[in-house]
């Protein structure tokens, strides 16, 4: 039976020290990391603890700041359209229901088809990083 994988390659700045990443994820979730770090790195690295459990922690950190910025750009751009038409995202799809709500709608937007389609993504993005954050956390 032949695996499937899929391979990356990336940089991960930890600090002052920039990593390079390769990562090879298999179906079965299992994923081989081969990372390559100058050897004065790694003998500074060996007085401070387990380099593996070093880099992890680094990554479970950087992965944690990451997920905060999405959160905080998701709700920052829900913010905008809940200021721009004066109520959240059900209140908004309760007015396009009707046609009185649809005309105060299009007053304020002709483009609320586009906003509201915005709307719904940036919804989705909040959910997403939100369940991505939580899931780090779980795994302490």
């Amino acid at each position: 039976m032949r695996m499937e994988k899929d391979t990356k390659i990336g940089f991960l700045q930890l600090g002052c020290l920039v990593v390079r990443i390769r990562i090879t994820q298999e179906r079965l979730k299992m994923a081989t990391v081969t990372i390559k770090i100058k050897t004065d790195y790694i003998k500074i690295l060996d007085t401070l603890g387990s380099v593996n459990a070093i880099v992890e922690d680094a990554i479970r950190k950087y992965l944690i700041d990451k997920c905060v910025e999405r959160i905080e750009k998701s709700k920052r751009k829900i913010e905008e359209l809940e200021k721009k038409y004066d109520c959240n995202y059900a209140e908004f799809i309760s007015k396009i229901s009707n046609a009185e709500g649809l005309k105060a709608v299009e007053k304020t937007s002709l483009n609320w088809e586009g906003d509201m389609a915005e709307w719904e993504y940036w919804g989705n993005e909040l959910k997403e990083w939100k369940a991505r954050l939580e899931d780090i956390l779980m795994k302490l």
